[in-house]
């Protein structure tokens, strides 16, 4: 995933999925943003889109692997 991609994710997805990466949960990470959970679910789900990745699987063996710092 090239850096273009990331660079199209807006600051509220990078935060949504650095904090997936650490082992959050969406409710977790609904608390320390002061957002709702579906809020989270949205940002995750749209940030997916945008680096074309399709199964929460994938997304997670790319975050696992060093996709996001």
């Amino acid at each position: 995933y090239s850096s273009t991609r990331l660079s199209r994710l807006s600051p509220q997805e990078y935060r949504v999925l650095r904090l997936l990466a650490r082992g959050l949960s969406a409710v977790a990470i609904a608390r320390q943003l002061q957002l709702n959970a579906k809020t989270v679910s949205t940002h995750k789900r749209n940030a997916m889109k945008k680096l074309n990745i399709t199964r929460n699987t994938e997304l997670l063996h790319w975050l696992l692997n060093g996709g996001i710092k």
